[in-house]
């Protein structure tokens, strides 16, 4: 915390008691939240100074979680660099001033203090606040001859001027108002500067004036950690190995850009949190200092609006959690050891190294869907994988992979990666959508085009489409049980009866233990030339359970009665 309230001065003796005790209200305003923390600094002994010394980042937090009446309150208190960092992130819509939040802004400013918003418009770049005004206004020169002219050409104009010469008609709905009272503020206050905004709106483009402020904008951003999104891509950029600050990690170092909640509002979990909750405030400074640009580049790379506090959230959460699986992997777990790695390393650089391991995912499941053995191109098609593979491999082929979070942890919806058993997991579910192809193509011969071995006229299911790696295996089981041999043809509805008593007599009630698995096991894993260690855990797995599912739906079956041929959830079978 000494660092986060650097900013406040002491000064003679006087002056140096008052500033001990705006330090301590400093800090009760950086351990609240939401509207508590504006109540703290509208209690502070004097509430500009203390609101004057949060960092940036921190103002742009304030600022978030509040709502309209609380945001006006806090503008008013602020400085003219806090008002220009909040207005740099909100004001603009991608590469264009947003006319909703210039009209939004406008207001927010008149109603702190209309002061407060001529000295923004005199002060602030001048081709940014005529792009505001053309989001907002269409200007007219009005006729500069006589006034018998001038009321000819009256009700051709627009019906608003400040000074005669320039009329103005207001684009936005609730503009008018607003704008009226600005306009007529800044004219009064500086009338040649006032004209010649006006001229501007009139004659600059708006990519002329727009690409001029856009620019000027992310020149200051840059003293934040924020780059436009043709820089911010290189986050996600693996530049080697870990173990030394790389040139961007030791820019960070140099940025005055103190911000505790970013290590709050979205907090870390794992390794990270056991590591950051061991810090000294000094190493806490700089970890959250580092994260807050980390969080910047993921914004601007993903595309975020900047100005929205839960797309920080958002950015803050993917940072921790491929800093701390960056963190696990480079330690190889040891806290001892993690410590000295993540301020070493740096967030940036750990970040990329989490990600890294993520994106060889990523690239993995792409190739699968694009060029291995279950590609919809050359392939079996990725719809006959068994859930949750499918799903699995939908959410890492993506452009920046998730973790399939609904299909592995039957949550919601897939969402980042937090840590490395994450990774482990959704390799090792890789590792089994690579192996079925052992089984199905070495073991069972299977053809990449299953619609042309089986005829599925009369059976259930009748489509191609409906087909899925499980209930292939279970048919070409159903034979084996049968016949002796892999067959890709349905079973007979006749045969029903015949292959239940086979079933029940060769498992005797234990699956695992039964002769029938020793012939599934020997007929099929003999077939595979060499296979490792890792394919065996992987297709004994799978066997098991397409064994489980055919004794569980056989289980359930009445020979005394007639079998409805329709019970295939097992396997295929012609009506």
């Amino acid at each position: 915390m000494t660092r986060a309230l650097g900013r406040l001065h002491d000064g003679d003796n006087g002056g140096e008691r008052l500033s001990v005790r705006l330090r301590g209200e400093l800090a009760g305003v950086l351990s609240r939240r939401g509207q508590d923390r504006l109540k703290a600094i509208l209690g502070a002994s004097d509430p500009s100074i203390v609101a004057q010394a949060l960092s940036l980042p921190e103002v742009f937090y304030t600022y978030g979680d509040l709502d309209d009446d609380g945001r006006r309150s806090l503008v008013a208190l602020l400085s003219d660099d806090q008002i220009d960092y909040l207005l740099d992130l909100d004001l603009w819509d991608r590469d264009e001033v947003d006319a909703d939040r210039a009209l939004a802004w406008i207001e927010r400013l008149l109603h702190a203090d209309p002061d407060l918003a001529v000295r923004w418009v005199l002060r602030a770049d001048s081709n940014l606040v005529v792009a505001v005004l053309q989001k907002l206004v269409i200007v007219t020169e009005g006729p500069f001859g006589s006034q018998a002219v001038l009321s000819e050409a009256q009700d051709q104009l627009p019906p608003f001027t400040a000074e005669g010469n320039y009329y103005v008609h207001f684009k936005a709905r609730g503009a008018e108002r607003l704008l009226k009272e600005l306009l007529i503020r800044i004219a009064g206050e500086d009338l040649e500067y006032y004209l010649s905004l006006l001229q501007d709106v009139i004659v600059m483009t708006d990519s002329q004036c727009g690409e001029d402020a856009y620019s000027r904008r992310w020149n200051r951003l840059r003293d934040q950690g924020f780059v436009p999104p043709e820089e911010a891509y290189d986050i996600y950029s693996w530049t080697g190995s870990a173990g030394s600050p790389d040139t961007e990690d030791a820019v960070e170092l140099e940025l005055d850009a103190p911000a505790p909640t970013a290590l709050t509002l979205s907090g870390p979990s794992g390794l990270l949190a056991s590591v950051v909750d061991a810090l000294t405030d000094d190493e806490r400074f700089d970890v959250s200092r580092s994260l807050v640009v980390a969080g910047a580049r993921i914004l601007s790379a993903d595309h975020l609006p900047l100005g929205d506090l839960d797309a920080h959230r958002r950015s803050l959460h993917k940072a921790l959690g491929y800093v701390n699986i960056g963190l696990e992997q480079c330690s190889g777990g040891d806290p001892a050891r993690a410590h000295d790695t993540l301020l070493r390393t740096g967030c940036g650089r750990l970040f990329r190294q989490g990600y890294q391991s993520v994106a060889d995912l990523g690239r993995r499941a792409l190739a699968l869907r694009r060029q291995g053995w279950i590609s919809n191109q050359i392939g079996l098609g990725v719809e006959l994988l068994d859930e949750p593979m499918g799903e699995v491999i939908a959410a890492l082929a993506r452009p920046r992979p998730l973790f399939p979070a609904r299909a592995l942890n039957a949550e919601g919806a897939d969402r980042e990666f937090v840590c490395f058993e994450e990774v482990a997991r959704c390799s090792d579910e890789l590792d089994r959508a690579e192996a079925l192809r052992r089984l199905f193509i070495d073991g069972l011969g299977l053809d990449l085009a299953p619609a042309q071995v089986f005829d599925l006229s009369g059976c259930t299911p009748s489509e191609a489409r409906e087909l899925s790696l499980g209930l292939i295996l279970r048919t070409a089981i159903a034979h084996l049980v049968l016949e002796g041999q892999l067959r890709f043809v349905p079973v007979d509805a006749g045969r029903l009866s015949e292959l239940v008593r086979r079933f029940l007599a060769e498992t005797s009630g234990d699956l695992l233990g039964s002769p029938l698995r020793d012939l599934v096991f020997s007929t099929l894993i003999g077939r595979i030339d060499s296979p490792t260690q890792n394919e065996l855990r992987h297709l004994g797995e799978y066997l098991d359970s397409s064994l489980a599912e055919l004794s569980s739906a056989v289980a359930g079956l009445d020979l005394d009665r007639a079998i409805d041929p329709r019970f295939v959830g097992a396997f295929v079978i012609r009506h």
